[in-house]
């Protein structure tokens, strides 16, 4: 078979959409696709009904599979629409407009059919035949003005990071009457964002040419999300960003990480601070540092491997003010003093102000970390892990008790994190999670063997074994 315009009569523009999703967009290793029910539902209200929607909003939560519905849309333009198509994806940034390009390009692998009637490029497909283009675009471009697309597909429109890629678009529509505009996301957090204002008119049914399908909660939920998945996910994410990304409910940036009942089942009035370690347990050290308007703080913690929990050794803090700003100096000899007193500990330390401290120390395993966003997510995360799931311990302190029951759950375009409201601090709570996210993944160490245990083995001729 030849994607020829006697086959193509098959799936004529545009009624025939779902036929060459299903038939000519196979999934990997050739299978048919199988849509779901959201995907049906979508797809023919989009191609199939007696008035073509303009703009269509499709909000799901994760995992739906918007991304490779997309594609599928977009290679049915693509293939379908005729000569001189153009079609363009587009999203926050190039790496997340490149996506339905890889998904494009996994269906592409899957079907001799498209692989053989196009050509591919790195951010384009091209059909030599009809001169149809498929592109990608995304917000950090210099300008999208002066384009005429046939088909618009936004991809995750929350994480738009201002207006005008989706005004130069939308506007473009104009120039050609059959244009479409197809957006799939999951809800934000912004409601000053373009998506919102996005969601509440087409949610709102104010404009007759617009179509809005917006699932919530377990609507349509496919297949291959199980519910245990889902339960596992509730119990680990903060719940604002749980109902933003599982549920796709539209929710504030802002949140509060853990319930007091959680912060206190890790509370352990039986634990007290220690002043030095204990000969064979690896413990992790963390220091963030606040001169003037934050604290400094140092935390450690080792890692409880029969109970499977991390344990809260040790928390100092530094109060700096204007007049009075914290010492380097004091937080420099207390790392000295720390490395003394705990034998084995790794220091991970804020290099703001302290690079020199890292240099001077690097030899007694003192390390700087970058607050990147991917280590400020990796640790908010770790440190939830731990809070919300019973699996850290710590002594009575009140300012760490006061941190973890303030400090809020910060929504971004690409994840959470931890941050504090206005006013307080999370200094502590942030040290607690750079030495936290250190330990977990510490490995059990060896045993430690004594002279009393090698007398017991071996007896008199325990010499001999270790060649003395």
């Amino acid at each position: 078979m030849r994607l020829d315009a006697r086959a193509l009569a098959r799936y004529r523009y545009p009624a025939g959409a779902l036929a060459f999703m299903q038939e000519i967009c196979p999934v990997e290793g050739g299978k048919p696709f199988d849509p779901v029910p959201w995907e049906i539902e979508a797809t023919r209200a989009i191609y199939e009904g007696e008035v073509r929607p303009r703009v269509a909003l499709i909000g799901l939560p994760r995992g739906f599979g918007k991304t490779e519905w997309l594609a599928r849309v977009a290679w049915y333009e693509l293939i379908c629409r005729g000569e001189g198509t153009e079609v363009f994806a587009c999203a926050g940034d190039r790496d997340q407009a490149r996506l339905i390009a890889e998904r494009m390009a996994r269906i592409r692998r899957a079907s001799r059919l498209l692989a053989s009637c196009t050509q591919a490029y790195r951010d384009a497909i091209e059909v030599p035949a009809t001169g149809a283009v498929f592109r990608v675009l995304s917000a950090d471009v210099p300008t999208s003005f002066g384009l005429a697309p046939h088909a618009v597909l936004f991809d995750e429109l929350h994480v738009q990071p201002n207006r005008e890629l989706w005004d130069a678009m939308y506007s473009s529509l104009v120039k050609r009457p059959e244009a479409v505009l197809i957006a799939c996301t999951t809800a934000g957090h912004d409601l000053n964002s373009i998506c919102y204002e996005i969601y509440e008119r087409a949610i709102g049914g104010s404009e007759p040419r617009w179509y809005c399908l917006w699932l919530e909660g377990d609507q349509q939920r496919p297949p291959w999300i199980r519910e245990e998945d889902i339960e596992e996910a509730r119990r680990t994410l903060p719940g604002p960003v749980f109902q933003r990304l599982h549920e796709n409910k539209w929710v504030s940036a802002v949140g509060s990480v853990w319930t007091r009942e959680q912060v206190m089942a890790c509370r352990d009035a039986n634990l007290q601070p220690q002043a030095v370690g204990k000969r064979g347990i690896p413990y992790f050290m963390g220091v963030d540092l606040g001169l003037t308007h934050d604290r400094a703080a140092a935390v450690i913690v080792h890692k409880d491997f029969e109970a499977g929990r991390i344990v809260t050794d040790a928390i100092h803090v530094w109060e700096g003010s204007q007049q009075y700003p914290v010492q380097i100096a004091a937080v420099e000899n207390h790392i000295e003093w720390a490395l003394r007193a705990f034998p084995n500990l790794t220091v991970s330390v804020d290099p703001w102000q302290l690079q020199a401290t890292v240099q001077r120390l690097r030899m007694h395993r003192v390390r700087a970390v970058k607050f990147t966003n991917d280590f400020v997510a990796r640790l908010s995360a770790n440190l939830h892990h731990l809070v919300a799931g019973g699996l850290l311990r710590f002594f009575p302190h009140a300012l760490l008790e006061d941190e973890l029951l303030t400090v809020q759950a910060r929504q971004t375009p690409y994840g959470w994190r931890i941050d504090h409201a206005a006013n307080r601090h999370d200094d502590v709570v942030i040290s607690l999670g750079m030495a936290a996210l250190e330990c977990a993944a510490a490995r059990r160490p060896g045993r430690i063997w004594t002279r009393d245990d090698l007398e017991r083995i071996y007896g008199e001729h325990w010499r001999e074994v270790l060649g003395l």
